[in-house]
This record gives structure tokens, C-alpha cells and sequence, in this order.
């Protein structure tokens, strides 16, 4: 991992992805929801891990609160042609 000086440090960004969406993970499961994180392992990028996991891990959680049982929630990390790293 390589810092910039602004709290953002180049990652690998599936483990951080992974922990981030484990409680929301957990909550689809109970509500027999399909819960799918779509990232590949090589993908890297400059984030301030505490923040990629507390904001994502809000995101994916809220998406499991408000799919229906039975849904599906989707948490996919990709890269744009321009090198930008897109978390949808």
C-alpha cells in the first residue's frame, strides 16, 4: 500500500469491499435475500479505507433494508476507461 499524504493510501479493494458488506451480508441471509459483491481481486485503487468501508457499508445495508424479501442487493466495484474506480 502506497500513502498520498491525504488519509487515501492504494488498496486492494475486495477485502476492504468484503468487510464492509459483512453485516448487510448477514441481514440478507435472514431475510432470504441474495446478496452478491462483484469485485475482482486484482482490482486497486486510492481510498481511505475506513471511509470506502463506513460509507459502503451504509450503502449495503440500507439496499438490504429496503429490498423486499426474497430480493437481491448487488455491490459491484469496476473500472472505467479513463482508470476511475466506479462502486455501484
Amino acid at each position: 500500500a502506497t500513502g498520498t499524504g491525504s488519509g487515501k493510501t492504494e488498496c486492494y479493494l475486495l477485502p476492504i469491499l468484503d468487510e464492509a458488506v459483512g453485516p448487510a451480508r448477514d441481514r440478507s441471509t435472514m431475510r432470504d435475500q441474495t446478496f452478491l459483491l462483484d469485485c475482482r481481486p486484482d482490482l486497486q485503487g486510492y481510498v481511505n479505507p475506513e471511509a470506502l468501508t463506513a460509507i459502503v457499508g451504509n450503502l449495503a445495508s440500507n439496499a438490504s433494508a429496503y429490498t423486499a424479501e426474497g430480493g437481491h442487493v448487488k455491490v459491484r466495484a469496476v473500472q472505467d476507461p479513463r482508470g476511475a474506480v466506479l462502486i455501484e
